[in-house]
């Protein structure tokens, strides 16, 4: 008669549970679990290699802050060449994610500064010099005659400092960024009153109400009679001094600090009669 067969397991030796639990533990050393947290678009919140080509969209994290513990790693680009510092990547969705390098303008060529504000100040209208007087439209010989600038429709003399920023080139542009600031001081008004005389008054002059100085006023010793039109042309040269300096970007080898420009020169002018006052002998 046959016995049923009876099959007994054993457990391995000692020995050998501590070999296989050996081999695990190699195993766990070899080949971690990764228990790094996942960031935005699945991708491991480590620092991001840099970008690409600038203007590409590059599947890069970005934090403002830095990165850290659970967050997504820095992106720097590389410099777009523009000269303004920005080389900055546009964040993704909650900072995360895909970033856009800026466009390089690499290759731009580079403008001098100074002609090139030179030429933007010249395009500038700048204030209208207008001549006014007392007495108004005529004047008598041996009478104190006042001239002055006329201000604007607004009430502003003409006899005052303007300011320009100007921004040159940058990227699209194929020029090498610039931003600069240029100022125009007035430095004083030439009189020229027909008759010869010249003066040079630092100011607009006195008008009516004696305001304004220093005071710009001339006597005729002889009458306009003499002259073709029987009018004196009395010219005003109003001079500006301007100067620029660079506010940012890559200027020219003028480097830092202010620079002259040409002087800017707005002239107005004037048909003015003179006559004699004529006495009746008793």
């Amino acid at each position: 008669m046959n016995l049923p067969t009876r099959v007994v397991r054993r457990s391995p030796c000692p020995a050998k549970r501590l070999l296989i639990l050996l081999t695990a533990l190699a195993c766990m050393l070899a080949f971690p679990f990764s228990t790094t947290p996942r960031g935005a678009f699945g991708l491991a919140s480590a620092a991001a290699a840099p970008c690409g080509t600038p203007g590409d969209l590059t599947c890069a994290p970005h934090d403002d802050s830095g990165g850290g513990s659970g967050g997504c790693g820095a992106v720097s680009c590389p410099s777009n060449g523009n000269g303004d510092g920005n080389n900055e990547p546009a964040p993704g969705p909650n900072n995360c994610g895909p970033v856009v390098c800026p466009v390089n303008d690499q290759g731009a060529a580079a403008v001098p500064t100074g002609p090139a504000i030179q030429s933007d100040v010249d395009s500038r209208a700048f204030p209208r010099v207008t001549i006014e007087s007392a007495p108004l439209e005529k004047s008598f010989v041996q009478l104190k005659t006042s001239f002055w600038l006329k201000p604007d429709a607004g009430g502003a003399s003409p006899y005052r400092r303007i300011d320009v920023h100007a921004k040159i080139g940058g990227p699209g542009t194929g020029i090498v960024f610039q931003a600069v600031h240029a100022w125009a001081v007035p430095v004083g008004v030439t009189w020229e009153f027909g008759d010869g005389e010249t003066i040079t008054c630092t100011g607009e002059g006195t008008n009516l109400e004696g305001v304004g100085e220093p005071d710009c006023s001339h006597i005729y010793e002889k009458s306009s009679a003499h002259v073709a039109s029987e009018k004196y042309k009395v010219t005003a040269q109003l001079t500006w001094q301007v100067q620029w300096e660079c506010e940012g970007g890559v200027c020219d080898p003028a480097g830092p600090g202010v620079h002259p420009l040409n002087d800017r020169v707005e002239i107005g002018e004037v048909e003015f009669p003179v006559g004699e006052i004529q006495t009746q002998a008793q």
